[in-house]
């Protein structure tokens, strides 16, 4: 490689055809290193470099703002290039096509000959792309671009991250493209060839320049594009723009979006492409085509043409006229509006068309198709042709024509002033609106519907079947000859039918009805949302909606049909028809013949002959439907209740339904048959027969006689009689006086308030008193008597009887003695069994009660309240349920429960069985051996006696099953249970077993051994003595002197986990007992004791030895130099041989 140096001075350094490496010092350089791979330093000054290899390299180091240095390259090179960072000119050389790009400082670059791209980068840069088809993009920085000759591409576009900047671009000659976006950027364009076409694309508002042709924007942001006076073609991006081309012959394009175009001067083309776009094509004779969406055309002249190809129903594209000219619909076009105030005219098309005129006198003609022609202010004529049209009048001098005499359209008239359909150019229409301040609205002969608007209105049917709609406000309705529907609306109207079937919908209370007409062919009708009453002339009454409305009819022969609600319909005079529909309805058919339909729900119905007819066809067991009626009757299908009415002797017969039947003030027959009935003859002497089925009987009179089958022959006053007993079936009698149950009869029932006596037969009875206080006895059978609220006195007589007490006042007696027979009390209050002869007692409700037994073997049983039971002598069974109990058996053999709850069972004399649910249960047998088992929880035993048996079944380690034994005597704990507490004034000894046991001693001297376990023992006063056993445990003398006893080395381990710790030792009076250990391993004699306890410091060297290090006491048992056992004293720092039991 040849190194070319150059001096101090102004060099021009040329390098060989090789690999040179040319070094140009101070002064202004120019370095050429030639052919190969070359090195080039031109030091400080203004350098100039010629590179025509990609291996050539360029180091300028001087960062002076004074110094502009140059490169002339011949093949692609970029001054971003390691070395070039600090170079400001580029200029490519050759009539290839070549690239060249900047770096951050404010770059020169000059293209050559051919076809460059040129990249300015960072800075304020200016690029020359001279000849040749030349792409520049100037980057970050105010730019210069000139293309110079050739079709070239100014892009002045900065990247994403950088803010607006200010760009100059100069295309020179050449169909040139800039690219801007940013409204501060220049476009240049100079020349003004015709052939020349010149384009900007924009992602941005932008306003075409002179000399520029097109403009395309770019991008998705809502713009604006506009056109200058040649001849523009302008398309919009994907959003919505506004295009407008000025001058020229201009073509327009909105693609997506909904977009607005603006052909200006000139014969324009706009397509308005996909959305909702405004074609306006100005002056001239223009070309638009919406394309897809709903698209609207402003045309002014006849030449404009409207392209709509669209053939979607959804679409619906409008034709706007802006001229004097008349205009007809296109193809695929719906609508028409006429502007401004000219006399012209439109037509539609087969479409579907709303037509709309201006304020001058237009004729507007809908074509085929279902039109709305509107023609606004002025006297205009409205032709709407075939289909269903509707014509918008607003002026007295508006001319309708409809020559279609087809009955299958439907023409409509909406006017906003007064308006009549009864005219010959009018025949052909059927409907008529009144909209705005209009008040009368009069039909034709055909079948009209006329609606009137909030203002009070008078609308007049004429002849045909019309149907008339008043609206808001009080109207006046004619409907004149034929079969009217006449609907006043809102306020207080007036309904005239005039002849014919007419219908009236009535919704205010201050509607009214003129029928006229008495031909008894006609069947007028009444529509009503509220409750009504038909006046003269009128048939049928119809209630609509769902609110519990009422109806009633008139003289004539009525149809009465209820609503979803609860209705009441009277039919009056006539033999009428009454349909209740759903709900729970009303019907009373009143004087005549009456149909009586009662539809789904519970439904009630007034009878008045025998010849009214009730038709329930309904199923359901959960409706109930009631017959009323003065005279005697039988149920028919379907129907549940009777109720007599009147004061005459007369009679009511169920069917195969559960019955209600009720009789009147006077001496009735009542006859349930099958089913299960109720019986109630009311006032007067009545037999009650209930037939098959659990039937209730009321009885108000010691006349009243009741008979279950009609085989009785019984005479008695109070008659009870069945001859079939039959198991299945509970007969009930609700008594309003002193009643005695005859034979077969189950239930007994005390009514009212007045103080009664009730009396059971030899059945199982259920006797229930009133709320005085009644004297109840059961006599024979297994007898349920329930006093109710008051002081009451009940005697069940012979069999398991059951009492149910709730009052302080409440006397039970209970003579029989038999031990065969086994009587409750049921009591919602605290009780005690004080009747001798009385075994069981239950509590009921939640309250927080008590119970107490007496001499007897009680069951007792609590409710869901917090209870104390008191089971006192005899063998009694005690159980809680749930609430925190307590139970005390008292004497006797006892069965204890706790159930649910914190409970406290005390099982007093006697051997006693406990049992203490879920939760935390205090279990104390008390004297003799008991049985014991505590249940789920945190569970207490106490324990006084070595026959107590203690099973404890929940195996668990969690907290919230720690069991604990509280005994006073020598106790051994059982399998389950953790924890021992030696209670009394005795010398007694506690064992654990091999849980992690706690065991405390009492106040006098214990042994307390843990056994296998972490255990922790509490010797507590005395002079105790504490086997830890196997496991790591925690050993706590108390007073007194203690021994604390190892027997075997596997029970305390060498480290911190496994040792057992003694927390209390005193030196002088406590012990350590290791006699039992062998002090020597090794030796063949067995179990020699330890010979000295040596300092902490030495080291064991014989078997036999023990220290206390750091609180630890260790022992060596086989002559080496490591302990075999530890065991730490807290507070002891040294021991001697007399703290020993050696």
């Amino acid at each position: 490689m040849a190194t070319i140096k150059g001096t101090s001075a102004n060099n021009s350094l040329t390098g060989t055809t090789s690999d040179d490496f040319l070094y140009g010092f101070e002064g202004n350089d120019t370095l050429n290193g030639g052919a190969g791979k070359d090195l080039m330093d031109g030091g400080s000054g203004n350098d100039v470099y010629y590179v025509d290899n990609v291996e050539d390299s360029i180091v300028e180091t001087s960062q002076l703002a004074s110094e502009i240095d140059k490169v002339y390259s011949s093949i692609t090179w970029s001054l971003s290039a390691a070395g070039n960072e600090n170079i400001e000119r580029l200029a490519l050389t050759g009539a290839t096509a070549i690239d060249g790009s900047g770096n951050a400082l404010d770059n020169l670059i000059d293209g050559n000959s051919a076809a460059n791209n040129l990249y300015g980068m960072a800075g304020d840069d200016t690029l020359n792309g001279n000849e040749g088809d030349d792409t520049l993009a100037g980057g970050t920085g105010n730019d210069t671009l000139n293309g110079g000759s050739g079709n070239d591409t100014l892009n002045g576009a900065d990247p994403a991250s950088a803010l607006d900047e200010s760009d100059t671009l100069t295309g020179g000659t050449g169909n040139d493209t800039y690219v801007v976006d940013s409204a501060e950027d220049v476009i240049v364009e100079t020349s003004t060839l015709s052939t020349e076409i010149d384009t900007v694309q924009s992602s941005t508002s932008w306003v075409l320049g002179s000399n520029l042709e097109n403009l395309r924007l770019s991008g998705t942001q809502s713009s604006f594009g506009v056109g200058n006076a040649l001849d523009n073609t302008i398309v919009g991006n994907s959003a919505n723009n506004v295009l407008s081309g000025a001058a020229g012959a201009d073509q327009l394009t909105g693609a997506a979006g909904n977009d607005t175009l603006n052909g200006g001067l000139g014969n324009d083309a706009l397509s308005g492409g996909e959305g909702n776009d405004l074609l306006d094509g100005g002056s001239g004779d223009d070309v638009m085509e919406g394309g897809l969406g709903n698209d609207t055309y402003i045309v002014d002249s006849l030449s404009d043409s409207v392209l709509e190809d669209g053939t979607s129903t959804t679409e619906i594209d409008t034709v706007i006229v802006k001229g004097n000219i008349n205009w007809q619909l296109g193809l695929n076009v719906e609508n028409l509006t006429l502007y401004g105030s000219l006399a012209i005219n439109g037509t539609g098309n087969e479409r579907n068309n709303l037509i709309i005129g201006s304020s001058g006198n237009n004729l507007l003609s809908g074509a085929l198709g279902n039109d709305t022609l509107n023609g606004g202010r002025g006297q205009d004529t409205l032709d709407g042709g075939a289909g269903n049209d509707t014509y918008v009048v607003d002026d007295i001098g508006d001319t309708l024509i409809e020559t279609s005499t087809s009955s299958s359209e439907i023409d409509t008239v909406i006017s906003s002033l007064d308006w009549t359909l009864n005219t010959t150019a009018q025949a052909n229409i059927e409907n008529l609106t009144l909209s705005g301040d209009a008040l009368m609205a009069t039909g034709n002969a055909k079948a009209n519907q006329l609606k009137g608007n909030s203002s009070d209105n008078t609308l007049s049917g004429l002849a045909g079947n019309d149907s008339l709609d008043g609206g808001a406000g009080s109207d006046s309705l004619d409907g004149g000859a034929g079969s009217d529907r006449l609907d006043g609306g809102a306020d207080s109207d007036l309904l005239i039918g005039g002849a014919g079937n007419d219908t009236y919908v009535v919704d205010n209370a201050g509607d009214v009805i003129d029928e006229s007409s008495t031909s008894t062919s006609e069947i007028d009708t009444v529509e009503s949302s509220i409750t009504w009453t038909l006046g003269s002339n009128l048939e049928k009454l119809t209630l609509t909606g769902s609110t519990a409305i009422s109806g009633s009819g008139n003289q004539l022969a009525n149809t009465m049909t209820g609503n979803t609600g609860n209705n009441r319909l009277s039919g009056q005079l006539g033999n009428d028809t009454l349909d209740g529909g759903s709900g729970n309805d009303t019907l009373d058919g009143g004087a005549g013949t009456d149909r009586m339909i009662g539809g789904a729900g519970n439904d009630t119905y007034y009878l008045d002959t025998l010849n009214d007819v009730v038709v329930e066809t309904g199923t359901a067991k959960t409706e109930i439907d009631t017959v009323k009626i003065a005279l005697s009757y039988t149920l028919g299908s379907n129907l549940e209740n009777l109720v007599l009415m009147g004061s005459a002797a007369i009679n009511g017969t169920g069917n195969a339904l559960d019955n209600t039947l009720t009789g009147n003030s006077a001496a009735n027959i009542l006859t349930g048959g099958d089913g299960s009935d109720r019986l109630d003859g009311g006032r007067g002497n009545d037999t009650l027969q209930g037939g098959l089925g659990n039937d209730t009987y009321v009885v108000d009179s010691t006349s009243d006689t009741i008979i279950e089958t009609a085989q009785s022959t019984n005479t008695d006053p109070i008659v009870v009689s069945k001859t079939t007993p039959a198991t299945a079936e509970i007969d009930t009698v609700e008594a309003w006086l002193d009643w005695t149950l005859g034979t077969n009869l189950e239930n007994l029932t005390l009514m009212g308030t007045d103080m009664l006596e009730g009396r059971g037969n030899e059945l199982a009875n259920v006797i229930t008193g009133n709320a005085a206080d009644n004297l109840l006895f059961g006599m024979g059978g297994n007898d349920r008597l329930i006093g109710g609220s008051g002081a009451d006195v009940m005697d069940g007589g012979s069999g398991n009887d059951t009492y149910v007490v709730d009052s302080i006042g409440d006397v039970v007696t209970e003579a029989n003695r038999s031990s065969l027979e086994i009587d409750t009390i049921e009591s919602a209050i605290s009780w005690t069994l004080s009747e001798a002869n009385v075994e069981n007692l239950t509590l009921t409700g939640s309250t927080a009660i008590n119970g107490y037994g007496n001499a007897l073997s009680n069951t007792i049983v609590g409710n869901t309240g917090a209870n104390l039971l008191g089971g006192l002598g005899g063998d009694d069974i005690l159980q809680g349920l749930a609430g925190n109990d307590t139970l005390n058996g008292g004497t006797g053999n006892d069965t204890l429960g706790g159930d649910a709850g914190k409970d406290v069972l005390n099982g007093g004399d006697g051997t006693d069985f406990m049992e203490g649910g879920d939760d935390d249960d205090v279990l104390n047998g008390g004297k003799d051996a008991d049985t014991m088992n505590g249940g789920k929880g945190r569970d207490l035993y106490i324990v006084d006696n070595a026959g107590d048996t203690v099973t404890e079944t929940i195996v668990s380690t969690a907290t919230t099953e720690l069991d604990t034994v509280e005994s006073t005597i020598t106790y051994t704990l059982t399998g389950n249970v953790e924890n021992l507490t030696l209670k009394g004034s005795l010398n007694i000894n506690g064992t654990g077993n091999e849980l992690n046991n706690t065991i405390i001693g009492n106040s006098l001297n214990n042994n307390l051994k843990g056994l296998s376990g972490a255990d922790l023992l509490q010797g507590g006063d005395g002079n105790d003595t504490l086997t830890g056993g196997d496991g790591k445990d925690i050993l706590t003398g108390g007073s007194g002197n203690d021994l604390f006893d190892f027997d075997a080395l596997s029970e305390t381990g060498l480290t911190s986990t496994t040792w057992d710790v003694i927390t209390d030792f005193v030196r002088g009076s406590d012990k350590i007992d290791l006699s039992t250990l062998d002090a020597n391993t090794a030796s063949t004699t067995t179990n020699e004791a330890f010979t000295s306890v040596i300092d902490s410091a030495t080291a064991f060297t014989t078997a036999g030895q023990l220290k206390v290090t750091s609180g630890v006491l260790y022992g060596n048992t086989d002559a080496d130099s490591t302990a075999e056992f530890a065991i730490a004293l807290t507070g002891i720092t040294s021991l001697s041989t007399g703290d020993f039991a050696l």
